[in-house]
């Protein structure tokens, strides 16, 4: 079966965001108008796409698998004034496609600088929240993947949740993704964070091909969004210089916005300021 060249499927990738642009430059609501066809066609093209990265990954076999391994990002080189980046989780799905209004709007109101990694099934259960995100020209928006899952290229599980399981799955994870929310924002997102945060080496092989960076964390502010405000407290309390955070905005029926609106007031009060994951230079595990 005759392969396309990947550059050249990344250039039909690009043409097709280019017609998007083009198509709804001039619509006030080009953020939540993206074309039925044109989805099934980005969809299309990032499958072609990660079947010729699946082919040359296809006889790599993965020796680690977690959070802690080489290759990926967790915090950053301390700079001379307090600062900390802080990441919020948007994953989708039966029990995660809400938005937490309250911690969105906080953000929003006090400009606190963020990075979001969304998952297109929070963007498609939440498109006027997300249009809001976007217009605020506040978040740096990356890559949470299409379906949520650890990327891995050999069947792995992690509570409850099946691995991408393959080369070609890892990939089609990442591309599709970072189409899609590339035709909402108008910018390529260059980090990736898989569904539980796990990866295989061979997935961090594919990431570093696709030009991303896959990134963990050296705070979990919320664990989930499953644990108390006081405990978040507790928790953010002790972040320092350097230090990534994780909590999430898809569980509104959690204590994470009570508990991360008073740990960034408190922060900001010891002079801390927030960076955007580009805006640092990271440390790899």
């Amino acid at each position: 079966m005759y392969l396309l060249n990947m550059s050249f499927m990344k250039g039909i990738l690009c043409v097709i965001l280019c017609f998007f642009y083009i198509q709804n430059v001039f619509s006030q609501d080009y953020i939540i108008t993206l074309d039925e066809n044109l989805y099934k066609d980005i969809r299309k093209q990032s499958t072609a796409y990660a079947k010729e990265i699946g082919l040359e990954f296809l006889n790599s076999k993965p020796a680690v698998w977690g959070t802690n391994i080489a290759g990926i990002a967790y915090k950053f080189i301390p700079q001379n004034s307090k600062s900390i980046v802080l990441t919020f989780d948007a994953c989708g799905g039966r029990k995660g496609s809400k938005a937490d209004e309250k911690l969105i709007n906080f953000l929003i109101d006090n400009k606190i600088k963020s990075t979001l990694f969304v998952n297109v099934r929070w963007i498609e259960a939440n498109k006027e929240i997300f249009k809001k995100i976007v217009a605020s020209n506040l978040f740096e928006i990356e890559n949470h993947g299409i379906e949520h899952r650890p990327l891995s290229t050999s069947k792995k599980e992690l509570y409850g949740i099946s691995g991408t399981n393959s080369p070609e799955k890892v990939a089609y994870e990442v591309i599709a993704a970072g189409s899609i929310i590339e035709s909402y924002t108008k910018k390529p997102p260059r980090f990736f964070r898989s569904g539980t945060a796990y990866y295989d080496d061979v997935a961090l092989k594919i990431l570093d091909k696709l030009e991303y960076t896959a990134v963990a964390f050296s705070v979990n502010a919320d664990f989930g969004a499953s644990i108390n405000a006081k405990e978040i407290v507790n928790i953010m309390n002790k972040a320092k210089n350097g230090d990534i955070v994780i909590a999430h905005i898809n569980r509104p029926k959690s204590q994470t916005a009570q508990g991360m609106i008073e740990s960034i007031s408190n922060l900001q009060k010891k002079g801390f300021s927030f960076k955007h994951l580009s805006e640092v230079e990271l440390v790899k595990k």
